[in-house]
This record gives C-alpha cells, sequence and structure tokens, in this order.
C-alpha cells in the first residue's frame, strides 16, 4: 500500500528517521534503507 506524499510537511519526519538511523551503528546500505522506508511508514500512520 502506497502512501501519496504530502510534500514539504514529509521533511521532518523524513529528516528525524534519518537522524534515528544515524545514531545507530551502519550495518548495511540497503538494509537501513529498507529499515527506514518501514520506519517512515510507521511514521506516517503515527501522524495520520
Amino acid at each position: 500500500m502506497n502512501l501519496p506524499h504530502a510534500g514539504p510537511a514529509m521533511e521532518a519526519p523524513s529528516a528525524r528517521a534519518t537522524a534515528h538511523l544515524a545514531s545507530e551503528p551502519p550495518r548495511s546500505t540497503q538494509a537501513a534503507r529498507s529499515s527506514r522506508r518501514r520506519h517512515h511508514h510507521l511514521l506516517l500512520l503515527g501522524l495520520g
């Protein structure tokens, strides 16, 4: 299920998720990307 992009409003949650990942030890680029995407969806659901 793809959620529509909200535009500028997406910047804050995205930056927050990126910062959260940055604080964690790097594992794999693809794994981090996938994890961030899943985390991003959770943030969107929480905001919605």
